[in-house]
């Protein structure tokens, strides 16, 4: 039986990838894994993102501001994300978002950016992929409010089953990585089976977020061992859970 699997959420342009980057996009071939989803987190870096999605077959661009990035120079680098979404067939605007954690200072000047971001994905009718920590009301506020309809990915989705559905009710599918091969992530595990297969899709976060008990650094070669744990959450077989996911992934991203 064929197996087809993708990654949704991949920095496979990261400098920790420059030693082997060649060597693990051939591995994934062997692996099944025919699409990775690359996302952008700051102007400053879309240009050596591009640079690696140009060398490889089966990699697809998304361009945003990730809130963790912030520059003070907020309107160039918003023309930046509108200019390389158009002229380089991104997939979505993103990684777009709120973060939190630890009380952050900005989260003013956070949340200007992350509407600006929803406005122009509506502009540009692209989905997005939305980084959340310790922010899920305030972006799920945040979507009602500019009543956003054109779909995304909620990456590295860790809460409960409430937010699972209210995101799925906005048309988001959830991006599950290596969280879910944790034994201790009950309300995870409560969220995937409340929404179900329908509603999710795989991803690493490369090269961060690596399931326990592999190599410190993650990398896209690990997606199958994410949908070995996510198939023996939902109780399905791992070809079901590779090729629906892929399928989803497909879908919310427009991608042939």
């Amino acid at each position: 039986m064929s197996v087809q699997l993708i990654d949704s959420h991949c920095h496979i342009d990261f400098p920790a990838f420059d030693p082997d980057r060649a060597a693990i996009m051939a591995a994934c071939q062997q692996l099944g894994i025919n699409r990775i989803v690359v996302p952008g987190v700051s102007a400053d870096r879309f240009a050596e993102q591009l640079a690696v999605v140009q060398q490889f077959q089966g990699l697809s661009p998304a361009f945003g501001l990730h809130p963790c990035f912030l520059t003070k120079q907020l309107i160039p680098d918003l023309d930046c994300v509108r200019q390389y979404c158009i002229e380089n067939d991104a997939c979505a605007v993103g990684e777009i978002g709120l973060d939190f954690y630890s009380g952050r200072d900005n989260q003013a000047l956070q949340m200007e950016l992350f509407e600006a971001q929803l406005q122009l994905a509506s502009e540009l009718s692209l989905p997005v992929i939305l980084h959340c920590r310790k922010a899920h009301n305030e972006i799920l506020h945040a979507l009602k409010k500019l009543n956003f309809s054109q779909r995304g990915v909620i990456h590295a989705f860790n809460a409960n089953h409430q937010i699972a559905k209210r995101y799925v009710d906005f048309g988001f599918v959830l991006g599950i990585g290596g969280l879910v091969a944790r034994s201790n992530t009950h309300k995870l595990r409560q969220s995937i089976r409340t929404v179900g297969l329908a509603h999710l899709v795989l991803e690493t976060d490369a090269p961060d977020m690596t399931p326990p008990g592999l190599s410190r650094r993650n990398t896209p070669e690990n997606i199958p061992v994410i949908a070995e744990h996510l198939a023996n959450v939902l109780k399905l077989d791992f070809y079901t859970i590779a090729n629906t996911t892929a399928e989803n992934t497909e879908a919310v991203f427009s991608l042939t």
